[in-house]
């Protein structure tokens, strides 16, 4: 019986299918004729792709609307109430229809897309595959729940828009709040959906096999709210957990951060102004201390990022004042010891500036370990690099600089860059991708299964035929914490000259 009901569904909606998949098709021709190099300015062919990206969700989302309401659930003269038929049966029909259907046809067209875009077989068909589950469980099963709960397609678009206004107000309520957390890590966006599908479940479980729709209203506006407060889970808990799924957790072992005064205090360039902190897009009257810190255990082939730190001062009668977040990230390419800095709001700061302090920083991290580097030509160059993509180079039109695009399927890469002639750099290395976010799937709701970034790479001369760009990624290794607790220390020591 599901698959007579998912033909049944198929036949009355076919024309609905079609017109869906061919607006997903135009999104992601028109993302891929973008080309592998790519700016910041915006073209008709940019805002035409943002505009059917947002269009090509809502038509899913019309699409899975339509298909449960071929037999809605509110009501009692239902043809499938009459004959009778199996829920369990209607139910997974209609799962069915939205997975092969709905989603289906993008994870064919991102497939292609893939491989058009000069990708092996294997990638092509893994990040579209893992985007498509994630899309499955993360869009398409909450928006088929939400269509049980309504009797017509009009009633369904009347309950949407007041849902998207009601998460706007929710958003820009706790913008302010949210500006202030740590980077999201993707054990939170793991809880999210997790809480969703467990709504998600309730909801078409009363539906389905109790028919009582006013509750089920109740528990999906109940779910809704918690899964919007989700986000806002505690940083620490998180990290923890992706701590324990390290894959080499020993690795990090070696490595420590320690306060080291012979360093010496910071002096500020001439003419460099003091850094300032923003606040809700005003200036914080913050106090800017720069704390000599080293960081050892770091070895050649690996790369240190800070993916949040949580500062605190001792007074001296023992009281802990919380700064939050108001230091600065570790250097990712550091070697030697460094100023960290630290902003300290002004009225704590003259109250304590010349008495003993104790100031604590407690540093969650990320160990990251070289894969091997490889190079494509600085000139010409076009082909797929293990571990990063398919990369391309140019010399810009104005000459001066080399450009790099690169095309990524799924998530982009942590990577390292380099101009290098005869073996010797040229210029900067720069970092890409080395963010707090290494979840082991690729889930992404808005756009397609590519991941895209671009370069400049200045060089000097004019001879480029035998220079070369060097990518070097990395792969994270472990994630730990460490805390620095220094003693003792006077805040006006600190303060740059």
């Amino acid at each position: 019986m599901i698959w007579h009901i998912f033909r049944k569904d198929l036949k009355l909606l076919w024309r609905m299918v079609i017109g869906v998949a061919l607006i997903n098709l135009m999104h992601r021709a028109i993302q891929s004729g973008a080309g592998i190099f790519r700016n910041a300015s915006v073209t008709p062919a940019v805002l035409l792709s943002g505009m059917l990206g947002t269009i090509s969700l809502l038509v899913t989302g019309v699409l899975i609307v339509m298909v449960v309401q071929q037999d809605p659930i509110p009501g009692f003269t239902q043809d499938w109430l009459v004959r009778p038929i199996s829920r369990r049966d209607l139910l997974l029909g209609k799962v069915l229809f939205v997975a092969l259907m709905a989603q289906g046809p993008i994870f064919l067209i991102e497939v292609g897309q893939c491989l058009a875009a000069g990708f092996p077989l294997g990638p092509s068909l893994a990040a579209p595959l893992s985007r498509s589950v994630w899309m499955f469980l993360a869009m398409d099963l909450p928006v088929l729940a939400f269509a049980t709960l309504t009797r017509s397609l009009a009633q369904a678009v009347g309950a949407a828009i007041a849902i998207v206004m009601g998460f706007a107000i929710f958003t820009q309520a706790t913008i302010l709040y949210t500006n202030s957390l740590f980077n999201r890590l993707w054990v939170t966006d793991a809880a999210q959906v997790a809480w969703g599908l467990a709504g998600v479940a309730t909801v078409l479980a009363i539906q389905y096999y109790r028919r009582k729709t006013t509750g089920a209203r109740w528990v999906y506006g109940a779910a809704a709210l918690v899964w919007l407060f989700v986000q806002f889970l505690p940083w620490q808990p998180a990290f923890a957990i992706e701590k324990r799924l390290s894959p080499q957790p020993l690795a990090a072992d070696a490595v420590q951060i320690a306060f080291d005064p012979a360093f010496g205090r910071f002096h500020r360039p001439a003419g460099q102004p003091a850094p300032v902190r923003f606040r809700a897009s005003r200036v914080e009257d913050d106090v800017d201390l720069w704390a000599p810190v080293r960081v050892n255990g770091v070895s050649e082939g690996q790369l240190l990022t800070n993916d949040g730190a949580l500062e605190r001062l001792i007074d001296p009668s023992g009281t802990m004042i919380d700064l939050g977040r108001s230091g600065t990230p570790i250097p990712w390419h550091v070697r030697s010891p460094f100023h960290y800095l630290i902003f300290i709001p002004k009225d704590i700061y003259n109250r304590l500036e010349d008495r003993p302090v104790g100031l604590e920083i407690d540093h969650s991290l990320t160990l990251l370990q070289a894969n091997p580097a490889q190079a494509i030509p600085a000139a010409g160059g076009d082909r797929w690099i293990e571990d990063v993509g398919r990369c391309a180079t140019r010399i810009s039109a104005g000459g001066g600089q080399v450009e790099l695009g690169c095309l990524t399927p799924g998530n982009p890469p942590c990577v390292t860059l380099s101009l290098e002639y005869n073996g010797t750099v040229q210029g900067a290395v720069q970092e890409s991708g080395c963010g707090s976010d290494y979840a082991p799937y690729f889930g992404r709701v808005i756009g397609d299964s590519i991941s895209r970034f671009a370069r400049e790479l200045p060089f000097a001369g004019s001879e480029l035929k035998d220079a070369q760009v060097v990518f070097t990624p990395y792969h994270p290794e472990a994630r730990f914490t460490r805390q620095v607790v220094i003693s003792n220390i006077r805040l006006s020591d600190w303060r740059p000259e």
